[in-house]
């Protein structure tokens, strides 16, 4: 099932960042320290300011493993919904800036060497939020008729899981993600940190 899982992170991660024309990303040893740190500028183009979801991961080489940037740190991919890294309640910025360490505690690249840095974000759009409004109508109309004969879903009481999937679905649709960087080898150790 994993496997499966990962076919389709590729398939989703197959094409460029069509929308995106500010896209940057490097390794650098930075200030001093001696873990590789990965730097990223994302423009989000027309839909800066409109609410959505940010998303950053990496992939390997022969693309058997694949992680994402969570706001709990870098986390394995496992299935299901892609882990964002960022929620733009207010709005997406129009330039995302991003330096994190890549996962572990290494002083080197190595290994990560060959992986694909991708990004992506997708908007929460006024077509979605009526969407949710409707579907949010419907549920409360539904409740008690669903709770008696047992069909009520603990994921009905909120819409969170519902609008992270409309989301990922706008992104993916209209195709704003793609891979920005392969990962080089980077040996913060001998570079003394700078």
């Amino acid at each position: 099932m994993k496997i499966k899982s990962l076919v389709a992170l590729i398939a989703v991660f197959s094409s460029m960042v069509s929308a995106n024309a500010q896209v940057s990303a490097e390794v650098v040893c930075d200030g001093g320290k001696t873990t590789p740190i990965l730097k990223i500028s994302y423009g989000t183009g027309k839909d800066a300011r409109t609410p959505g979801l940010f998303w950053i991961g990496i992939l390997s080489e022969d693309q058997t493993k694949g992680s994402f940037l969570t706001t709990r740190g870098w986390e394995d991919y496992q299935g299901g919904l892609y882990p964002y890294q960022a929620r733009f309640d207010g709005g997406l910025a129009p330039v995302i800036n991003l330096s994190t360490a890549l996962p572990g505690s290494y002083t080197s690249t190595v290994a990560w060497v060959g992986y694909r840095v991708y990004v992506g974000h997708g908007v929460y759009s006024q077509e979605n939020r009526q969407r949710v409004a409707n579907r949010r109508a419907v549920l409360d109309a539904s409740k008690e008729r669903l709770v008696a004969k047992g069909g009520w879903r603990p994921e009905y009481e909120t819409d969170e899981y519902y609008i992270w999937t409309l989301v990922q679905r706008d992104m993916m649709n209209n195709k704003k993600y793609g891979p920005i960087f392969t990962i080089p080898f980077i040996d913060c150790d001998i570079q003394g940190g700078g």
